[in-house]
């Protein structure tokens, strides 16, 4: 994110911004409120498709806004750009940004980061400039690249029928291409097979360990045991 927003900076998209981050312990805001408002409307609503859910958050409250990145058919509402291997060619990583809270970047600053552990602590300085970027260079487009043929079997073998029929051919068609076999390339596990949890075994006093094969017996009051001694309850 860092390097992102230096990158509006210093393409001239922000003349300056300033980034803060709540405390540990302290992190509640206004946004948990609307999520929660989001949460009450989608338990009470029946959710098919992408159309429901951005409907759901539509009329939750009216300050909450839905932007769907994309849809069903594959068409793409949101680009999203590889940030990743583009931006670490002008920018370098901040140190210790875990234990920091403030960030500052301006445009006059040219690859300087102010930065402060909290509000009232001394402001550091770190230089994160490698190159300049042009205003007009974009990283690379990220294109989806769709469901499995086996994902696609999956929801229409598995998801189709709890679809309200209007939406089935939507969210879950009949897919296009054959039914991939496993052992096959296209064949992908969409899940790891975990192993089951090892048993515990509750341990018990030499005292009650008698008999064989593991059984617990526990002997009577007042019957004598094999030493002679009678034991109490």
């Amino acid at each position: 994110m860092m390097m992102y927003l230096l990158w509006r900076v210093l393409t001239g998209r922000y003349s300056e911004i300033t980034l803060s981050f709540l405390i540990a312990g302290h992190t509640k805001f206004s946004c948990d409120w609307c999520f929660g408002l989001v949460k009450r409307k989608f338990r009470k609503t029946r959710v098919d498709c992408l159309a429901d859910m951005e409907k759901v958050v539509k009329d939750s409250a009216k300050g909450n806004i839905p932007q769907l990145v994309g849809n069903e058919n594959g068409d793409v509402f949101v680009p999203t750009y590889d940030w990743k291997s583009f931006l670490p060619q002008f920018f370098k990583k901040v140190v210790g940004i875990k234990k920091l809270h403030h960030f500052y970047f301006h445009k006059d600053s040219l690859g300087i980061v102010t930065l402060k552990e909290s509000s009232d602590s001394e402001e550091q300085f770190q230089n994160l400039f490698l190159a300049q970027p042009s205003p007009d260079q974009l990283p690379p487009l990220v294109k989806p690249d769709g469901l499995s043929a086996q994902r696609q079997w999956y929801l229409y073998n598995e998801i189709r029928e709890f679809a309200s029929p209007e939406v089935q051919d939507l969210v879950a068609p009949l897919p296009s291409m054959p039914k991939p076999s496993r052992g096959t390339a296209q064949f992908e596990e969409d899940e790891e097979i975990e192993e089951p949890p090892p048993k515990v075994v509750k341990k018990t006093s030499k005292a009650a360990r008698v008999g064989e094969g593991g059984s617990v017996e526990t002997p009577d009051a007042g019957t004598p045991l094999q030493d002679g001694t009678v034991p109490t309850l």
